[in-house]
């Protein structure tokens, strides 16, 4: 009784449904990316992302190149630039047509899972914008919908790392690395998604989660498993 056996929810019930309603879309050959994801979990560790750097532009192209080839992106021409860069080649109109630019800040090199999760946010929206249909969301909401992808993509737990997190007290909101969209449950209740529709144990999960998310996660499972059973089956590749 007084609600201490039913705690509330993670998300409400119209930011489940649209957060499902965006990984249908996500998943379908016919309207979506026209991606066919492998439903691996890419985790911030070495053997995902092997390798040293000795510069801060090596370090930046050496993610990129791991980022697109546990993405299934390989075969893109991308490269990794500042947005002084950027400046740069646009004065010396040196912009390369056939290039995909992905753009960092400076602020996220020092965090390799912000850096991580700023570039699949970029490659992410390039899907986006060339799916056959476009997202089921408004436009303002399509920053939501590319983060959605990136962790469906399965960079998921440098996104939910990476999200806004109070840190309580005087300290406020701390100011992550990288733009953010989705709120830090909303992150982590799409981790959690992704990680039931490909049976990923979350045990695998939460040895990469910063120390306050697991209790998070096991709300957003819970938030899941009551949810989907009434709802319609989500639309599958088959996966590869």
């Amino acid at each position: 009784m007084f609600g201490l056996f039913n705690p509330k929810p993670l998300l409400d019930p119209s930011s489940v449904d649209w957060i499902l309603a965006i990984q249908d879309w996500i998943y379908d050959p016919d309207n979506g990316p026209g991606l066919k994801l492998s439903g691996r979990l890419v985790c911030p560790n070495n053997e995902d992302f092997p390798g040293r750097a000795s510069s801060v532009e090596e370090k930046a192209s050496l993610l990129l190149e791991q980022i697109q080839a546990h993405a299934g992106l390989a075969h893109w021409p991308c490269t990794a630039i500042t947005q002084e860069d950027v400046q740069h080649l646009q004065d010396q109109q040196a912009l390369a047509d056939n290039q995909r630019y992905i753009v960092y800040p400076a602020s996220a090199v020092g965090d390799t899972q912000a850096l991580i999760a700023t570039m699949v946010q970029q490659l992410a929206a390039h899907l986006v914008r060339q799916a056959s249909t476009p997202p089921p969301a408004d436009e303002e909401q399509w920053p939501l919908v590319v983060e959605l992808l990136g962790i469906q993509l399965g960079f998921g737990v440098m996104f939910a790392n990476s999200a806004f997190a109070f840190r309580g007290g005087c300290g406020g909101c701390r100011t992550p690395n990288r733009a953010v969209y989705l709120s830090q449950d909303e992150a982590t209740f799409a981790l959690a998604l992704f990680c039931h529709t490909h049976s990923i144990d979350r045990s695998q999960v939460f040895k990469h989660l910063k120390k306050h998310l697991p209790p998070i996660y096991r709300r957003a499972a819970k938030n899941i498993h009551a949810t989907l059973p009434s709802k319609t089956q989500l639309k599958r590749l088959e996966i590869s």
